[in-house]
């Protein structure tokens, strides 16, 4: 399958701003989309916060789960507007304290052709998408892996 023009790319990152309300309410901005990798925000705010003072597990967990996702619509981007895309499942690990602004950055676990090629080929495709989130310093706090299926409706 064909590359992923980079204009359709940015406007994917544009549309994912909005397309996850959630992510939003929760300080979650996603920063960069290519194929098949993407990357998030977590803002550094007191909503963001748990009884610690550090960043509440669910927040970390938002920020990846919107990484995965933007990085699955980079991958998929060509036929984003004929599909359904969901979570089968997910796995988290917390590694440390997460504090200041958190980096999520996710990868597809297969190229965004193959995927591509197999949605073409069968009208599905599944795939896991890895995520390490980070702070300031570079240091993972929290990783994440989410297997997510995408089929035509």
């Amino acid at each position: 399958m064909s590359e992923i023009d980079p204009a359709v790319l940015d406007t994917v990152k544009e549309l994912l701003g909005t397309a996850v309300p959630f992510a939003a309410h929760a300080g979650v901005t996603v920063t960069s989309v290519t194929d098949g990798m993407a990357m998030a925000e977590l803002a550094d705010e007191r909503f963001t916060k748990n009884h610690i003072g550090t960043h509440h597990a669910g927040a970390l967990f938002t920020a990846a789960e919107a990484a995965s996702g933007a990085a699955l619509a980079g991958a998929m981007a060509n036929v984003l507007t004929e599909m359904r895309a969901v979570v089968r499942s997910s796995t988290i690990s917390y590694r440390t304290p997460a504090e200041g602004v958190i980096t999520a950055t996710a990868s597809t676990s297969k190229p965004g052709s193959t995927a591509r090629a197999e949605y073409a080929a069968d009208g599905r495709t599944t795939f896991d998408i890895d995520v390490s989130m980070t702070n300031a310093a570079g240091d993972e706090v929290a990783s994440m892996t989410v297997a997510w299926l995408v089929s035509r409706p």
